[in-house]
């Protein structure tokens, strides 16, 4: 009779194991890790200063109680046919590159032009988030030595130095107005060839070195710390303003509250901060903290 019982009785208790196991078998399930994809996927350029921004953005969507995540992102053509699309809801930008993205065949030249004509380029789609003060406005460079043996202080000088040699900056720098092709023509400086980077930690080094003889940096970038570069007077105004904004999809369009909280960090972000900002991230900081750390100082985390 007992033995009768007993075989029920381990057959109800390995439906339990089982039960059991199949609830373990999840591997999300326990871990602390959500399985479902945030409700803002914030795209972070490749660059120090993309990802720091896209950190900033989440960091501060994450305060006002959104579901936030960063991905990484490749070219700014490609991000914006990904945020119509709505596979990423915003990602940091320029003001004057993304313009000139936009819209190649537009005419602005400074900083209230080219905000102005944003909106429309950017269509119904999308949304152009209120720039920060920051600005990362491009600023064309060459080594103190070469300034003083040479007499050059402007980009009307660069004909002394560019023939038969190298110009380096960011990979996207011959698709903008300011480009190769602008500084031949409005200047007369027309290099060998150009060299991209995406690290501009490696154009100063190479820019030290010799193997470029002028670098296109962005204006908060800490290696132009020091006495050991100079930044050229761009006379003509060839180089469009470069304020920090963000362009966002039409989900992220749809939500005030999200937009409020990046509008936020960009009427705080300063050229001097972001650039402070950025050389903590370059000497180790992890990013999120240094995010963190700059929303919490100013009420915004």
């Amino acid at each position: 009779m007992r033995r009768r019982l007993a075989v029920p009785a381990m057959i109800t208790l390995l439906v339990m194991i089982m039960a059991g196991c199949s609830l373990d078998a999840d591997p999300l399930r326990g871990s602390g890790q959500a399985s479902a994809a945030p409700d803002f996927v914030v795209g972070a350029p490749e660059s120090a200063e993309g990802a720091l921004l896209a950190q900033l953005y989440v960091s501060a969507l994450q305060a006002k109680g959104l579901s936030a995540g960063t991905e990484p992102v490749g070219e700014r053509a490609d991000y914006l046919q990904r945020l119509r699309q709505g596979s990423l809801a915003l990602v940091p930008d320029h003001t004057g590159a993304l313009l000139t993205e936009l819209n190649p065949s537009q005419a602005a030249s400074t900083a209230t032009e080219v905000e102005e004509q944003l909106p429309e380029a950017a269509g119904p789609d999308l949304v152009v988030l209120e720039p920060a003060p920051a600005s990362a406005k491009v600023s064309f460079v060459i080594t103190k030595a070469t300034a003083d043996a040479k007499q050059v202080a402007t980009l009307d000088d660069l004909a002394k130095i560019a023939d038969g040699t190298v110009l380096g900056g960011p990979a996207d720098l011959p698709r903008q107005k300011y480009g190769p092709e602008a500084l031949a023509a409005i200047y007369g400086a027309t290099f060998a060839s150009f060299k991209p980077y995406q690290d501009s930690a490696a154009l100063a080094r190479d820019l030290g070195a010799g193997t470029v003889s002028v670098g296109a940096f962005s204006g908060t970038d800490p290696v132009l710390a020091g006495d050991s570069f100079v930044r050229l007077d761009d006379t003509e105004s060839m180089v469009l303003p470069e304020n920090i904004t963000a362009v966002g999809s039409g989900a992220f369009k749809a939500n005030p509250t999200a937009q409020a909280a990046i509008e936020a960090v960009h009427a705080a972000l300063t050229t001097q901060e972001l650039t402070v900002l950025k050389s903590q991230v370059g000497s180790g900081e992890p990013v999120d903290r240094v995010a963190a750390a700059w929303l919490s100082a100013r009420g915004l985390a």
